[in-house]
């Protein structure tokens, strides 16, 4: 009797199920036997148009902003470091929360640029990125900055970070053609709970006026995206060093979905492989409806 296929149904994808397409080569094989994925910077991405936005760097806009930022920001920050009476920047509350029983850095050999910088590097990376905003408002507010050098400092932090793009979609034409090699490569499957790094994964904003980044909204803007790229369904994962790779949990890879035109020898191949392992990875291929266009995924 032949068996029928089953097929990968859309109630898969979940909050947690996140999906990235990939040509089929050594590094994807470093993704799926080697637990390592690549976080490239923005000049690697495809759209040109993301991540570095115009800064509204207007001097009432910035000030309500900053008050307003500031305030919710850092009120515990405050709370927790400051004398009555005392009346200091957030650069030296942050470092007195932190390092309580540390005096804010005064030293030439240890000047206070250092510090700010090694508290940007401790907090967590959205916090990281409001509070490196925060304080170059605040040095322009207090003339120790120019509004360009502001601009440039903030613009090279975003440049730097690191940029993971997943989709909750498995099934895409589009995206299998793009970043499949044709449909000749693979979707990775992720349960993204499983995974530390992968579990930060915010989903994309998709706008039809470009956002121009101010004191208080610097985080949500990495996030947007323009409404032509709707159909990716994009979750991203940021790190604040890109261009590099990083290791996730083995078990958060669940899944490998080849692509319409990937070879049954290339799939026996790495099925043999991640038998050898012993590791519970399911294996789908995409094949196309005859009934429409699209595709549907069948469990292997």
């Amino acid at each position: 009797m032949r068996v029928r296929p089953r097929f990968l149904k859309r109630s898969l994808v979940t909050n947690v199920k996140l999906y990235k397409y990939r040509p089929l080569n050594e590094y994807t094989e470093e993704v799926i036997f080697n637990s390592r994925i690549y976080f490239p910077t923005i000049d690697r991405l495809n759209d040109p148009c993301e991540l570095i936005h115009p800064l509204e760097f207007k001097t009432d806009i910035w000030d309500a902003e900053f008050q307003e930022a500031s305030r919710a920001l850092d009120a515990a920050t405050r709370c927790a470091s400051l004398q009555k009476g005392e009346d200091i920047s957030m650069k030296e509350a942050r470092w007195r929360l932190k390092n309580p029983q540390s005096p804010f850095p005064s030293d030439p050999r240890f000047p206070r640029r250092d510090a700010c910088e090694e508290l940007y590097n401790e907090l967590e990376l959205h916090e990281a990125l409001r509070f490196h905003v925060m304080n170059k408002a605040e040095d322009c507010a207090t003339g120790h900055m120019t509004i360009q050098d502001a601009v440039r400092d903030i613009n090279a932090k975003l440049k730097a970070l690191g940029i993971l793009s997943l989709t909750e979609c498995p099934d895409s034409q589009l995206m299998f053609a793009h970043y499949a090699a044709e449909h000749t490569g693979i979707v990775l499957e992720f349960e993204s709970d499983n995974d530390p790094i992968l579990s930060t994964a915010r989903p994309m904003e998709y706008v039809t006026s470009r956002p121009r980044i101010s004191a208080k909204n610097v985080v949500s803007a990495i996030y947007m995206k323009s409404a032509d790229w709707t159909y990716e369904r994009e979750h991203r994962v940021l790190q604040r060093k890109g261009n590099a790779v990083y290791s996730f949990t083995p078990h958060a890879l669940t899944g490998v979905i080849f692509g319409c035109r990937v070879l049954s020898e290339r799939i026996d191949a790495i099925a043999h492989r991640l038998g050898d392992t012993g590791r519970e990875i399911s294996l789908y291929q995409a094949v196309s409806d005859p009934g429409s266009f699209s595709l549907k995924v069948r469990t292997l």
